[in-house]
């Protein structure tokens, strides 16, 4: 066997010298086909493997070689794949194959051996298995197949090898070789490499060599594909008429059903219309029986021994304490709107004063300053550029100018304001009874100081709300602040 494997690597490596015009192959005329230099990683790299590899076409292997034993540099041949291919009806494999080099290693196996102690641990049981064949009667020899390598080729990635195997000492690792029709091909990448090298001269290699020529048009083959054509043509236009009828079909059951819940909801129009009518009509003849009612009263009141002059009298007496009650209930109302309205008067005063304490100016696209501290929108972000301090007394500011507004206006905020000048912080009662929000930076969680200022935002919106105003600019609070101050100012002047 070694003999013939020799010869096989003798008449393999004398392959590759002819450098005649290229001819037309195919997948068919592979008969041979060869790894060099196979290098692996891993502990097994170095050692001698028995190969073998398979011939995937599409998802059918068409061909699985012979078992090369103890080497690394594995030749198969020769192989007839013409045969194989003509047997398995495969008539035109076309120009794509995948080759799959498999690795065949045996390993002793020996049965699990059942424990009598349960608490026996598992260093002890694979201590027990034997290592030889001759360690234990019933261990037996289990054969593993690895796949190593799987490359996917076309026809048109390979190019005649220009020179013998022999002559070429030195090649990369893994390398893949083809033989169609008694000479070798190579990968095109391969041989660009060798050129580089200097291991092939250019002038051997020439510009046609680098593509094998795909197969040559079959004329049968086209005028089946064309009837196959014409046929699906013609198949495509029938679906597209009935998919047309089916159109029409659907368009018309999706306005029959367009008509029913037309007609349905004017007949629960029409129901609802008459239950309406029939609480009127309930209304009606409870307003009949009740007039009935006085009626019948004034009958008998007339039927008695009462005199007329008397009823009158009673009647206008009852007319005069009703007129002095109304208008009693007209001044009480009437004191009230002028306390209430004293009360706004106030509160518009002290806000006044407010604002001189605590005075907001716009000076550019964006800018407030509060008490001369000139502060952007941008700022108030846990990424802001300016100083931090500067940011912290700001919000200090603003956020004793809430609280006092919020007293002033007699407001429960929603989240509790803690005044502590430029430590100043807000309490979230409701879902973190424990927990504060500061409303500044330094040496805080960039989450909780966002947290404050939304919160801080909420409360300036609830005062706005409670003052019958509209919330115009969204997320700038010294924005806010100013429109709500001014709409308070414009009120007492107004006033």
């Amino acid at each position: 066997m070694h003999q013939n494997r020799s010869n096989e690597i003798t008449t393999w490596s004398n392959l590759g010298t002819d450098h005649s015009h290229n001819h037309i192959v195919t997948i068919k005329q592979l008969n041979a086909f060869g790894v060099r230099n196979i290098s692996l990683q891993g502990p097994i790299n170095g050692i001698l493997l028995d190969l073998y590899f398979r011939i995937i076409v599409g998802d059918h292997v068409i061909y699985k070689s012979e078992l090369a034993t103890s080497t690394l540099n594995p030749v198969w041949v020769p192989f007839q794949l013409e045969e194989v291919l003509t047997n398995g009806m495969m008539t035109s494999p076309g120009t794509c194959f995948t080759i799959c080099v498999i690795r065949v290693h045996e390993r002793l196996v020996a049965p699990r051996r059942k424990n009598r102690n349960s608490s026996t641990t598992t260093e002890n049981a694979d201590e027990a298995v034997p290592t030889n064949k001759t360690a234990g009667s019933k261990a037996r020899t289990m054969r593993y197949e690895t796949e190593l390598f799987r490359f996917q080729y076309k026809l048109t990635d390979l190019a005649v090898l220009p020179k013998s195997l022999v002559e070429l000492s030195s090649l990369p690792f893994n390398t893949c070789l083809f033989e169609f029709s008694g000479r070798v091909y190579v990968k095109r990448d391969l041989l660009e490499f060798l050129k580089q090298a200097g291991l092939v001269s250019r002038k051997l290699v020439r510009q046609d060599s680098f593509m094998v020529p795909p197969k040559q048009y079959d004329m049968m083959q086209g005028l089946e594909s064309l009837e196959k054509s014409v046929n699906l043509f013609h198949e495509l236009l029938q679906s597209q008429r009935r998919t047309r009828v089916y159109r029409e079909k659907t368009s018309q059951l999706i306005r029959d059903r367009e008509n029913q819940v037309l007609v349905q909801q004017r007949k629960l129009t029409l129901q609802k219309r008459i239950s309406e009518l029939r609480m009127q009509k309930k209304v009606q003849q409870e307003m009949l029986e009740s007039l009935q009612t006085v009626v019948m009263h004034e009958q008998k009141l007339f039927s008695s021994g009462i005199p007329i002059p008397r009823a009158l009298l009673l009647t206008m007496r009852m007319n005069i304490r009703c007129k002095d009650e109304k208008s009693g209930l007209l001044s009480r109302r009437c004191d009230v709107l002028r306390t209430a309205f004293r009360i706004r008067y106030c509160q518009a005063e002290l806000v006044k004063a407010l604002l001189f304490i605590y005075p907001i100016k716009y000076i550019a696209s964006g800018e407030y300053t509060i008490r001369n501290i000139r502060i952007a929108n941008a700022d108030l972000s846990s990424n802001g550029k300016t100083d931090e301090e500067s940011v912290s007394t700001a919000l200090g500011f603003v956020a004793h100018l809430v609280f006092m507004l919020s007293k002033y206006f007699d407001i429960n905020l929603r989240y509790r304001i803690v005044p502590f000048s430029s430590r100043s912080y807000i309490k979230d009662e409701v879902n973190d009874l424990f927990g504060e929000y500061p409303l500044y930076r330094k040496g805080v969680d960039k989450d909780r100081y966002e947290r404050a200022i939304l919160y801080l935002r909420k409360d300036v919106e609830q005062i706005i709300s409670s003052r019958g105003l509209k919330i115009t600019q969204q997320g700038v609070v010294f924005a806010q602040l100013k429109d709500l101050i001014d709409a308070e100012l414009s009120w007492a002047s107004a006033s």
